[in-house]
């Protein structure tokens, strides 16, 4: 997300690189000179190519999500966070269903799938909190699967 604002960043330091490129050429052989920018070229595609595995690997965690749902045959489907991803490979029956929008009416055998760690960490003291408290607070709940990544799937059962 942050590759867009790198032009900016040497657009606004070109006089302190041309000092220091400068510097270098007083005082440095021409060799090593030459092995400054080549090392900013890998080190800007080394961190490319981190990002970019990070999107890979995010997809296709979305579409052994998809996948799962698919095969499971849920009917009602809540999750957090991954929603969108995970609807494009989703027929219109089965769309997830966003515990970020306002408070659903949860029934039995409906589906959470939740990322523990991640609500822990970003989710707290927010809307999609308010939708799992109303949903456990009649519910009890089933700890159907553990898929990777810290996400957890969980059914919705009738309190006794």
């Amino acid at each position: 997300m942050l590759l867009p604002i790198y032009p900016v960043l040497v657009i606004c330091n070109y006089p302190a690189t041309l000092r220091l490129f400068n510097f270098i050429e007083s005082k440095v052989q021409k060799r090593i000179r030459n092995l400054i920018p080549k090392g900013l070229i890998l080190l800007q595609l080394s961190f490319f190519a981190y990002l970019f595995i990070i999107f890979i690997n995010r997809n296709y965690l979305e579409k052994r999500i998809a996948t799962h749902i698919k095969t499971a045959g849920y009917s009602r489907v809540f999750s957090h966070d991954i929603d969108v991803g995970v609807n494009s490979y989703l027929t219109k029956d089965q769309k997830v269903k966003n515990l970020i929008t306002d408070l659903h009416n949860f029934q039995n055998d409906d589906i959470l799938i939740l990322n523990l760690e991640q609500y822990e960490r970003v989710w707290h003291n927010s809307n999609v909190e308010s939708n799992l408290l109303e949903a456990l607070e009649m519910h009890d709940t089933l700890r159907l699967v553990s898929l990777e990544s810290n996400w957890v799937v969980f059914k919705l059962n009738k309190r006794r």
